[in-house]
């Protein structure tokens, strides 16, 4: 009788585990939704997007012809490889696609940064309303929580983001133009 207590006591030990591992990741996923639809509201003011293909490889120094791109949180800068503006209808496409990354759940903690893009998003005065850069391979992102204040890093959905409409834009962006 001993051993099936035993059983029966771990495995409701286990369902309770589970169901707060289930709790913790729904939480969070609202959280990282919140977060996403706040920078939305952010760069739907936007009249144009700077967007870099950048080499993901980070550097401490900034060589002196300053072709980089910031990496904030951490004070690291990735070299550009290309440029493009985005303006009018294909702007509105990718903050189109910002909006749909909050649509989606599972979301993962960022442990790493190999950014990809960096995206600087600019209002009718040529002010910078967010600038960022995106990693796919970590699912993450780097912003300043309502535009001030330290900068960082938020998740992106990690089973959603290698069908994202983003990744397609962006990646469509570049190969269209030969980078």
């Amino acid at each position: 009788m001993k051993p099936l207590i035993s059983f029966l006591l771990a495995l409701l030990s286990g369902a309770i585990c589970f169901a707060q591992d289930d709790t913790y990741q729904n939480t969070y996923d609202a959280l990282a939704r919140t977060r996403l639809l706040r920078v939305h509201d952010r760069i739907a003011k936007a009249v144009e997007v700077l967007v870099y293909l950048l080499d993901g490889d980070l550097k401490k120094e900034t060589p002196a012809d300053s072709n980089t791109f910031p990496i904030r949180p951490n004070g690291l800068h990735a070299m550009i490889k290309a440029k493009h503006v985005l303006r009018g209808s294909e702007l509105g496409l990718l903050i189109e696609a910002w909006a749909d990354l909050a649509k989606q759940k599972d979301y993962v903690e960022a442990m790493c940064h190999y950014p990809v893009y960096g995206l600087r998003f600019r209002d009718d005065a040529g002010a910078v309303i967010l600038e960022t850069s995106l990693c796919w391979e970590c699912s993450n992102f780097y912003l300043q929580e309502d535009g001030e204040g330290d900068y960082t890093w938020a998740p992106l959905p990690k089973s959603y983001l290698a069908d994202s409409k983003l990744k397609k834009q962006l990646d469509g962006l570049f190969r269209r133009n030969g980078n």
